[in-house]
C-alpha cells in the first residue's frame, strides 16, 4: 500500500562531552547499560538499526533522558550529562572542535537507511515531485557522508 525510495545510509553514532574521561572511548554493548543514556524520543530512539542494535545486544538501558530533538540531546552531551546517539554528519563540527567525542562500540552499529514514503494512492504530480527532489538532494548527500556511492532510485510496494 506504500511505495518508498531509498535516500542512502546515515551512520549514527555514540558522543559524549571530550571532557568525559570516565567514559571510555571504546566500550562493549553490555556496557552502555551503565552510562548514563541521553536519546530522542522513544520512536526515533528505536528505529531500525538502534532497535537491531539494542535487541541484538540485549541492551536495557535503565534510566535514560528523554528528548525531543537532537539539537538538545547534542547539547546535553557535550554540557557532560551522558552519552547520545547522535548522527555524525549533523555534529562534525562539534567533534572537530573538541565539544564531542565519538564512542566507539562493540559490536557497531549499522548506519540508519533513510526513505522517502507515499500512499500508492498518492499519485498527485506535487507528491511525486516532492518525492523526486528529495531523492535528488537526499541521496548524494547520504551517500557523502556515509562514504557510499548513491545506489539508482528503488521505488517498490510494500505491505501496511
Amino acid at each position: 500500500r506504500f511505495a518508498h525510495s531509498s535516500l542512502g545510509r546515515v551512520p549514527f553514532r555514540w558522543m559524549c562531552a571530550a571532557s568525559r574521561t570516565d567514559i571510555p572511548h571504546t566500550v562493549s554493548a553490555a556496557e552502555f547499560m551503565d552510562l548514563p543514556i541521553i536519546a530522542t524520543s522513544r520512536e526515533l530512539q528505536l528505529r531500525s538499526s538502534a532497535l537491531t542494535w539494542i535487541r541484538d545486544n540485549q541492551i536495557v538501558f535503565r534510566a535514560p533522558t528523554i528528548c525531543n530533538t537532537f539539537t538538545i540531546v547534542a547539547k546535553m552531551a557535550a554540557a557532560g550529562l551522558g552519552v547520545a546517539l547522535l548522527p555524525v554528519s549533523l555534529y562534525r563540527e562539534a567533534i572537530e572542535q573538541g565539544e564531542l567525542r565519538m564512542v566507539n562500540c562493540v559490536p557497531e552499529m549499522q548506519p540508519f537507511e533513510m526513505f522517502v514514503i507515499r500512499p500508492l494512492s498518492s499519485i498527485r504530480p506535487v507528491d511525486l515531485a516532492v518525492e523526486a527532489l528529495a531523492v535528488e538532494i537526499g541521496r548524494p548527500y547520504t551517500a557523502r557522508t556515509a562514504g557510499e556511492t548513491p545506489r539508482p532510485i528503488e521505488n517498490r510496494e510494500v505491505g501496511t
